[in-house]
């Protein structure tokens, strides 16, 4: 019966080569393989589905349509197994596309799967309902053919053409998201489909061709897309994404951490190192000095290592910052000489600074992290040093607007092994341990220094012999502001030395400092005594906000985080307000944020000035000088 079928209506051939298609694939996903399959299971088991009844109808259809079986009942049924036709290609198209989805970010697009759906189920409805109103066709026999009705296009071909463009919409826009392997398959598919109905349109209904062409495209989407070994590939690979996601959750975690640790523990030591300054200005007693500087040394390493930690932490995060501003070159060559020669005094060794005065002495750049990374290697220098000599080489060359700057530390201490020289930048690595255990350090400066030269655009390198010494290299690009050299612009200002200057007298002036911690008040009003203002505190923030309404002030500090109203709600209460006798007071921020950032945040929030805590006499000096002197 089958052969005669075949002979009466020898064009269904191809569909029913395309049923054994759909059949196969069908037959291997009900095998124990097909378990391993996860997100695209139900929606390759659509497509399997609706193009096996979408062939089926194709072969049906023709055969039905020229049968002998007559009456309203049958002529209805007729009707709607040929409609039926546009659903099954709509189910398995929309299926296809639910497929697609799969693979790209589709949870942001709800909103369009919700109408894709909408648009099925209305096409269905159509479809269903069209033997009684013949709004799709109406089929009036094999002489006559067919009448189109009024929504023919609206909901016979007018769905396939949307969910075939927004098919082609996820896969060129999602492109560089697929691997090679999905996309040689899924751009095969969409061909396919598209080749069946461009043929199917040229046949002009002498031939049912979609359906096997639609197949084809699924059998291509089970080889290369849903056998085992791609699912167990693609389990593998979103296991490591979601091993991943959970290691940047964690470490994010640990930044957060870290930095509010940091913050807590900069208040306390603000304190502590404030203090130990007073006791090393003011007391005259050789036992009790001998204590602070102790006090003072260890603070400083404590502090250095909360500030290595907190940057690394951020970094890793990804947060770290460059903030680039003008500053003067010499002067942070000054203020790194100066606590290099203190350092290295302390363990007799020499020191020595070799320094272009013909290079440009404003510049533009984050003078903060570049201090940093000079700092490390002249801190290194000095600790690995026992004996000898130090030497700090800067030079440059002028390239138009800006300046290429080469800095060298040389020294003559216990230089690096050959096989330390490769591990020598990486975090926590501390080289030949046994013999430098009694070295202080972390081993996160070298790895912090060449991680910040990167961001920054320039580059570290070293050149060590063993029990020799070391030449660590510096090179980094600034632009340049100034034409005017580092040599005349000392002539015209001197050497920059924080310990010479001192607050100008500027008695009857009014200061306020507003702090939720008493010892960090007390630090502040110690350093300020000095320069014969009237010097106001409060703790209470909102009495303080009171206090700045009332009374004039010359010059305002405040702490940012305290309790019920913090430093910068208090400041841009003050700002916003049409009048205020503070209205135009200069206002310092002095805060525990004092990572790379922090400072161009707070200026940008209206602060005039920044003052990082641990305070530092020198700089509380060159702010009120500033502003007020």
């Amino acid at each position: 019966m089958l052969l005669d079928l075949l002979n009466e209506n020898v064009k269904t051939s191809y569909e029913i080569s395309s049923v054994f298609f759909t059949l196969i694939i069908i037959i291997f996903m009900r095998m124990k393989t097909w378990e391993k399959g996860k997100e695209t299971t139900r929606s390759f088991r659509m497509m399997a589905y609706a193009g096996l009844g979408w062939n089926l109808v194709e072969i049906i259809n023709p055969v039905l349509l020229r049968s002998d079986l007559d009456g309203p009942m049958w002529e209805a049924f007729k009707t709607l197994v040929d409609g039926s036709q546009f659903t099954f290609g709509h189910v398995t198209l929309l299926a296809f596309v639910f497929y697609l989805e799969h693979y790209t970010d589709y949870k942001h697009k709800r909103w369009m799967r919700q109408l894709n759906i909408a648009i099925l189920l209305f096409s269905t409805f159509a479809v269903a309902t069209n033997p009684v109103t013949h709004w799709v066709f109406e089929y009036l026999g094999e002489d006559a053919g067919y009448i189109k009705g009024p929504l023919y296009l609206v909901a016979g071909y007018l769905p396939a053409m949307m969910f075939g463009v927004y098919a082609m919409y996820l896969y060129i826009f999602n492109f560089h998201h697929f691997i090679m392997r999905e996309k040689v398959a899924l751009i095969s598919s969409i061909l396919m489909v598209f080749a069946g109905s461009l043929i199917q349109i040229l046949l002009n209904g002498q031939l049912k061709i979609t359906a096997l062409f639609a197949s084809y495209g699924l059998f291509i989407l089970y080889l290369a897309l849903e056998t085992s070994d791609y699912l167990n590939l693609v389990s593998t690979r979103s296991e490591l994404e979601d091993a991943r996601e959970t290691a940047n959750s964690a470490n994010y975690a640990k930044s957060v951490f870290i930095a509010s640790m940091s913050h807590e523990i900069r208040t306390p030591m603000n304190a502590i190192l404030g203090i130990n300054e007073m006791i090393l200005k003011e007391s005259k007693e050789e036992k009790t000095l001998a204590y602070a500087k102790d006090m003072k040394t260890s603070g400083e390493i404590l502090l250095t290592i909360i500030n290595d930690v907190l940057d690394i932490s951020k970094m890793e995060a990804g947060k770290l910052e460059i903030q680039e501003s003008k500053y003067h070159f010499s002067e942070l060559i000054d203020e790194l000489t100066l606590e290099t020669q203190v350092a290295a005094k302390e363990k007799r060794l020499d020191f020595e600074v070799a320094l272009d005065e013909s290079l440009p002495d404003l510049l533009e750049g984050d003078k903060s992290h570049l201090k940093q990374v000079f700092h490390n290697l002249l801190d290194n220098a000095v600790k690995y040093t026992p004996r000898g000599r130090i030497i700090f080489d800067v030079k440059g060359e002028r390239e138009g607007e800006y300046v290429h700057l080469v800095g060298k530390v040389e020294d003559t201490g216990v230089g690096i092994k050959p096989d330390d020289l490769e591990h020598l930048f990486q975090n926590f690595h501390r080289v030949d341990l046994e013999r430098n255990r009694s070295i202080e350090g972390t081993g996160l400066g070298l790895s912090l220094s060449k991680k910040i030269l990167t961001l920054m655009g320039g580059r570290i390198s070293v050149v060590s012999q063993y029990d020799i010494g070391s030449i660590f290299t510096v090179e980094i690009t600034q632009r340049v502001l100034s034409d005017q050299s580092i040599l005349e612009y000392r002539k015209e200002v001197g050497e920059y030395n924080p310990l010479t200057r001192t607050i100008e007298s500027v008695a009857g002036k009014r200061f306020l400092v507003v702090d939720d911690n008493e010892m960090n008040l007390k630090v502040a009003n110690a350093f300020l005594v000095t320069s014969g203002a009237q010097i106001v505190l409060e703790q209470d923030s909102v009495k303080a906000f009171e206090l700045i309404k009332k009374e004039r002030f010359d010059l305002i500090f405040l702490d940012d985080l305290m309790p019920r109203l913090n430093g910068s709600a208090i400041l841009t209460r003050v700002r916003r307000a049409s009048s205020g006798v503070n209205k135009d007071t200069p206002f310092i921020v002095m805060t525990a944020n004092s990572s790379g950032g922090d400072e161009a945040k707070y200026i940008e929030l209206g602060f005039d000035g920044y003052i990082a805590k641990p305070i530092k006499e020198d700089k509380l000096v060159e702010v009120v000088n500033h502003f007020v002197g």
